[in-house]
């Protein structure tokens, strides 16, 4: 009777917890309910699965009652009420009651619980979301699980159908979890993940290094693009397998060095290919040539000027008279002789014998014409000479008169005369040798010394000298192929040298200003403004900054805009509309350059005498105030200075604008930039290609030499200005240097530059390699772009 009594009118909640504890869920849950306690009701209705229940309880533990219209809610309703008034902790259960575990996970994650979140994901099947929650609550094992999950989810799916989207997935899932394992320590699984799933990304390559799968991860990097790292392993590397190496280094773009590789393992072709793709031309020659390819080497050791090693090419394979000029112009004149000979240019044959100092080569050689050779007579007039030197007076004679009369008459007729002439000197035959002289002297006047030749004689023949001959110095001239003989001898001592006659100094006519330009003040010269003047009435002029050959710069303020600008006169331009309509669209198109590394251009204006060009004003330090012997630059300071001068040209250069005056004066370093000035400037001055002084508009410091001999330009000329400006940043001077700027022309043209190591001893060779690959003469030489060479200067070491 008294338990009877104690349920019936003892405390709910107890009674409650005494029905949890004897496993009367469903009356615990009333008992609670009664009591008031509808949280503990709620909780225990959800874990017994009593929907309706964990419903009504929950919502009446948060609003005190069931809200209005959703007394029969089922608990998803439930829940995104709960979840939409903030009311997270209370939502869960209900979410999870009815299965709507991605909402679970989000009151989860706005209760700052990834892990908790992590698993409902994990539940509702969102594999990736749950491995990336695991992974924040710093649980790796369960993050792998997910990953694996997702990984064999998605396998399923492709089995079933391939799908772009679903490949790319699967990828980056095995790739997470290669990175989860290399954190765990399991380098060797997740080395093999990425293995199997074919990963190609600079993250694969880095986990296959660490788990020390060097030759895989080096094809990683290079796979993904990424040559630095690959290089930087492969050098780390130097035991590698080499055939391995070469091939790694050949994908890098490591041309020269992978072809030097190939060469020691007797890989021929694969070397010489290397080395001509690197641009080594030389040894490509070699290469090719040692691969029994003589024309391809031939032509190699050509555009590498090795004369004498494309002369032996060229006769390998059978080109005789190219194989006789090349030696010629390698200087071999004796295997020139030779090969000319064997090609059957008898007189080509003889001037190179001539030039060997082989006089009996070249006497045989000209004996050798037949009559009825087309050349029969330009050999004897080359031949008489010879004979003359060699006391063969009476054959000199024969050969001369062998020569039909009318070739005494023709271009010739001067020629035949004066060396009969000079038979007769030579046999004593005073007064024939005069006649000769003169005759000759009148049909040609100024050839060779025939007139002081005849002067000399008849003053002899005049005073009844005994008709000896005066001694002489006998010196032998070899002219070029299609050109007359000049072989001769000196004149006697006697007669007086001519000196030719100077003529005098031009002067330089003034160059009239062009219509509508506003004239500046009388008192000065055009284009030179005091401050306070106003250019076109629009910019006023405020301090002068410097002044060069082609004019002057100003700061000045453009009013309209109220805003300060530079100004850059450009004096003695060309006249006319056409030629000013030019150059606007010279400025218009310069005007697009838009880069950071190029100061802007504005616009274009006349004034009495030139034009002006307004521009970006920038302050900062010229580029040649860097450039001292006695305080060489830190390479990595340089490497950052060329690459942001090679990322300006290659924006230049993508519009067809070509800067033609690169030079550090022009190269301006702000507080966090270069910038290159002038873009344009040179072009205009450059119509009339020399400026006042006598010079190739540029500096020929820093001009290439196509620029210097006038040839078409293209950016590669600015590429070999770069080389300059790479050379003497590295080295504190120029590759060519002197007081005369036209010998340094001559070196920009002719000459190899100095060895960058004997100046600067310190410096990598990788620098020396890329320094003088931008200064090969021919720009076919030269890297083809200012892209290349921007990635040529990401690689350089510092």
């Amino acid at each position: 009777m008294g338990g009877f009594l104690s349920n019936l009118f003892g405390n709910p909640i107890e009674q409650g917890e005494r029905a949890e504890r004897e496993g009367r869920k469903d009356e615990a849950v009333r008992l609670y309910a009664k009591g008031g306690d509808h949280a503990r009701a709620a909780k225990l209705a959800a874990q017994i699965g009593d929907a309706a229940a964990a419903v009504e309880h929950t919502l009446r533990a948060v609003f005190a009652e069931i809200p209005q219209g959703y007394a029969d809610a089922d608990p998803r309703q439930a829940g995104e009420i709960l979840a939409n008034s903030g009311h997270y902790a209370e939502a869960i259960p209900l979410f999870e009651l009815s299965g709507a575990f991605r909402q679970a996970a989000d009151s989860a994650l706005k209760l700052q619980n990834p892990g908790r979140a992590a698993r409902f994901y994990e539940r509702g099947k969102h594999f990736g979301e749950a491995a990336l929650y695991y992974q924040r609550a710093n649980q790796i094992p369960e993050a792998l699980r997910a990953l694996e999950q997702e990984s064999n989810r998605l396998r399923t799916a492709l089995r079933a159908k391939k799908d772009a989207a679903n490949e790319e997935a699967l990828r980056k899932v095995e790739m997470q979890r290669a990175e989860l394992l290399s954190r765990q320590g399991k380098s060797a699984e997740a080395a093999s993940l990425i293995k199997d799933g074919g990963q190609a990304t600079p993250k694969a390559a880095r986990l296959l290094e660490q788990a020390g799968n060097i030759r895989e991860a080096i094809e990683t990097f290079l796979a993904s693009g990424d040559k630095v790292e690959a290089q930087r392993l492969l050098f780390a590397h130097p035991h590698l397998d080499r055939k391995f190496r070469a091939d790694s280094l050949k994908r890098a773009g490591r041309l020269v060095e992978a072809a030097e590789i190939y060469a020691s393992l007797g890989s021929l072709r694969e070397a010489a290919e290397g080395f001509e793709q690197g641009g080594d031309l030389a040894r490509a020659g070699l290469a090719w040539e040692n691969a029994k390819e003589p024309q391809r080497a031939a032509q190699l050791f050509l555009q590498a000027r090795k004369m004498a090693d494309a002369a032996r090419c060229f006769a390998a394979a059978g080109q005789i008279d190219v194989a006789a000029r090349a030696y010629a112009q390698a200087g071999d004149s004796k295997n020139a002789g030779l090969y000319f000979e064997k090609a059957g240019l008898r007189l080509d044959a003889a001037q190179a014998f001539l030039q060997a100092n082989d006089r009996t080569q070249a006497i045989r050689v000209l004996k050798a014409v037949p009559r009825e050779d087309s050349h029969y007579e330009r050999a004897v007039l080359l031949l008489v000479p010879q004979l003359i030197e060699t006391r063969a007076l009476d054959e000199a004679l024969t050969r001369i008169q062998s020569l039909p009369s009318a070739a005494q008459t023709g271009p010739s007729g001067a020629e035949i005369l004066y060396w009969q002439g000079r038979i007769f000197e030579e046999l004593g035959s005073i007064a024939e040798a005069a006649t000769r002289y003169r005759k000759a002297a009148s049909t040609q006047p100024g050839l060779r010394d025939s007139a002081a030749r005849a002067t000399f004689l008849e003053g002899r023949l005049r005073s009844g000298t005994p008709t000896t001959v005066a001694p002489t110095v006998h010196v032998t001239v070899v002219m070029p192929q299609g050109a007359q003989s000049a072989t001769a001898s000196s004149i006697p001592n006697q007669i007086p040298s001519q000196i030719p006659n100077q003529e005098p100094p031009t002067q330089a006519v003034p160059i009239p200003p062009s219509s509508g330009a506003v004239a500046a003040p009388s008192s000065t010269p055009a284009g030179h403004w005091p401050p306070g003047y106003v250019l076109n009435g629009r910019y006023e002029i405020l301090a002068e900054l410097g002044r060069g050959g082609m004019g002057r710069v100003y700061r000045a303020r453009d009013r309209e805009l109220s805003e300060e600008v530079a100004i850059k006169t450009v004096l003695r331009v060309g006249e006319g509309g056409d030629h000013e309509e030019r150059l606007l669209r010279e400025v218009q198109i310069c005007r697009k350059i838009t880069h950071p590394n190029v100061v802007r251009v504005f616009d274009l204006g006349r004034f009495p005498g030139g034009i002006f060009v307004t521009m970006e004003l920038v302050g900062g330090q010229r580029l040649d105030k860097l450039i001292r012997r006695d305080q060489l630059l830190p390479l990595d300071r340089v490497r950052w200075i060329l690459g942001e001068i090679a990322a300006g040209l290659e924006a230049a250069h993508a519009l067809h604008v070509v800067h033609r005056d690169l030079k550090p004066s022009n190269v301006m370093l702000t507080d966090q930039r270069v910038k290159i000035l002038d873009f344009g400037i040179a072009r205009m001055a450059g119509n009339a290609k020399i400026t006042q002084t006598g010079y190739a508009v540029g500096s020929p410091l820093y001009m290439s030499p196509e620029q210097l001999q006038g040839l078409p330009l293209d950016g590669r000329s600015d590429l070999y200005a770069l080389g300059v400006l790479a050379f003497a940043l590295t080295a504190g001077r120029e590759p060519f240097v002197g007081d005369n700027l036209t010998v340094v022309a001559i070196h920009h043209i002719q000459n190899a530059p100095p060895d960058l190591r004997k100046l600067r001893p310190d410096v990598p060779d990788a620098w020396v390699r890329f320094v003088d690959k931008l200064l090969k003469k021919t720009p076919e030489e030269r890297l083809p772009t200012a892209r290349a060479v921007l990635e040529a200067i990401q690689t350089l070491p510092v």
